[in-house]
């Protein structure tokens, strides 16, 4: 287990360099976001901004396809890269692209016969706002093409570990995203339209950027090589299986998110969109590290080095897990006070929709690695099968509790329960598919998780309990939330991790 643990262990500096760069990026996209969306409630009110998420969230009906690509091309780029081959590496860029140009004039086809359906017949949306809906849809059709197409040049930058220009890219964004919500507060017209239309001209730029980024610096970055169609059905035969698994996601999420509509309307969505902004600030924190985890699964796997992967699975859910501890648990506690400073106005579920969302992140945190490992092996159908079908039933329970008079918040209940069942299943998946310990896994991440977070809670709602609502007291919660954490994570992890983890702390000490 120790040898296995040292070998392991260059692996894990670079994923740890890499990281870093990551969190600098997300801290500065993390805090430029929040203060976005909190210029946008005031330029756009709250329904408005209801009527925006739920719009502009339809298209994630049908952009399930977007994800399952994603997963594919990544796969597909990073182990051909791996071995090597500059020749094969083109070529499947060339076709990956092609493939996915094709599925986005599809889906845009789609997407115009669905949405314009659910925008004038189905939503609650008043109807001096129909027009103005429609132009945001239009504006999401197109958007979605270009992200569709932006796949292939994204799944280069992370398998070839730039993550300096991911970063940038992020920065970018968001400072584009918060000057154009500026602009809503001078423009004179129907502020609505004019925050679609500038999202859609921050798409395209950056389009543009990476298409011409990825032929100065890449190889393989080409479209001109052909198209080879035995590569084309290997990826779309891939990602069949994988479509189960974004359409879960897209049916728990913009699925639920039209229910939430039909029953409660915008204002509900409001808080919902409210919420997956907080979500979204958690698992970044996380999604960080797994992006620059993720290839050096892919790599390990595809050079048969098998237990350095299983290793590389067990630190991407420890330290997923104890990344959205950290930043949720004080979120938890001190969530009303958060939402005061933050937003000032907000709608009134708005809170128990945030912790909701949290602890459903810290579920889903342990998923990333082990889904990555699995799609590694390609062995994905049983796995989808049964993952994704469970995951599947989250928008027609969640449909019937309404029905039978359920309030909002049992959505999210629901999504919890469903992703504590996956979670079982993943874990079963992992010796079936991976022949990874169940046992080991069990014990030493998410045993040791748990106990981790268990313990912190108690103290940290021990200390809150004794003092007064304030600034002071959600910064002192916050800190001791970081130490409880960082500590009992430490003091729950197997002998060979802390005789390993001590190691690095020496020498960078003596280095400094």
């Amino acid at each position: 287990m120790e040898d296995k643990i040292v070998r392991s262990m260059p692996k894990i500096k670079k994923v740890a360099s890499n990281t870093i760069l990551l969190y600098i990026r997300m801290l500065f996209v993390m805090g430029v976001s929040l203060f976005t969306s909190r210029i946008n409630i005031q330029a756009l009110g709250l329904e408005d901004y209801g009527l925006f998420n739920i719009v502009a969230g339809i298209i994630g009906l049908v952009t399930f396809l977007n994800s399952a690509l994603g997963t594919s091309s990544s796969r597909f780029i990073t182990i051909t890269l791996g071995r090597g081959d500059i020749s094969d590496s083109k070529l499947l860029f060339s076709t990956i692209y092609k493939v996915h140009f094709l599925l986005g004039v599809i889906v845009m086809f789609i997407a115009e016969i669905i949405g314009i359906y659910l925008v004038n017949e189905v939503l609650s949306i008043p109807a001096n706002r129909l027009f103005a809906c429609n132009v945001i849809f239009q504006c999401s059709i197109v958007i979605m093409f270009i992200n569709l197409i932006n796949i292939p040049m994204t799944a280069s930058i992370i398998a070839h570990e730039r993550f300096n220009i991911f970063a940038y890219i992020g920065i970018y964004e968001v400072i584009a995203k918060l000057l154009s919500s500026y602009l809503l507060f001078v423009w004179l017209y129907d502020k609505l339209i004019l925050w679609g239309v500038l999202n859609l001209l921050i798409s395209i730029s950056l389009c543009v950027f990476y298409l011409l980024y990825g032929k100065k610096r890449f190889d393989e970055f080409s479209i001109k090589e052909g198209f080879d169609k035995v590569i084309a059905r290997q990826i779309t035969s891939f990602s069949f299986w994988n479509l189960l698994g974004s359409l879960s996601i897209a049916l728990k999420n913009s699925g639920v998110n039209i229910v939430l509509n039909i029953f409660f309307g915008p204002l509900v969505n409001a808080a919902n969109a409210i919420a997956y902004q907080v979500n979204n600030a958690i698992t970044n924190f996380s999604a960080n590290f797994t992006t620059a985890i993720n290839p050096q699964i892919f790599k390990t796997f595809a050079q048969g080095k098998y237990q350095e992967t299983e290793t590389l699975v067990h630190w991407g859910g420890k330290l997923s897990f104890l990344l959205v501890a950290i930043l949720g648990l004080p979120l938890i506690l001190e969530i009303e006070y958060v939402l005061n400073i933050w937003l000032k106005e907000y709608p009134v579920y708005t809170p128990t929709f945030c912790k909701l969302i949290i602890i459903l992140s810290w579920i889903e945190s342990f998923n990333y690695s082990i889904g990555t490992a699995i799609q590694a092996s390609g062995k994905i159908k049983a796995y989808q099968l049964i993952v994704s079908g469970l995951s599947l039933f989250n928008l027609p329970l969640t449909y019937c509790a309404f029905k039978l008079g359920a309030n909002s918040f049992v959505a999210l209940e629901i999504a919890i329960g469903i992703s504590i069942i996956t979670l079982i299943a993943r874990i079963f998946f992992i010796k079936k598919i991976l022949g990874f310990s169940r046992v080991f896994y069990l014990k030493n991440v998410l045993g040791s998780s748990f106990l981790m977070i268990v313990t912190a809670l108690l103290i940290c709602l021990f200390m809150q309990s004794n003092m007064e609502k304030s600034l002071s007291r959600f910064i002192f919660i916050s800190f001791l939330s970081t130490i409880c954490n960082l500590l009992f994570f430490y003091l729950f992890i197997d002998k060979e991790y802390k005789t390993q983890i001590k190691s690095m702390l020496i020498k960078r000490i003596k280095r400094i």
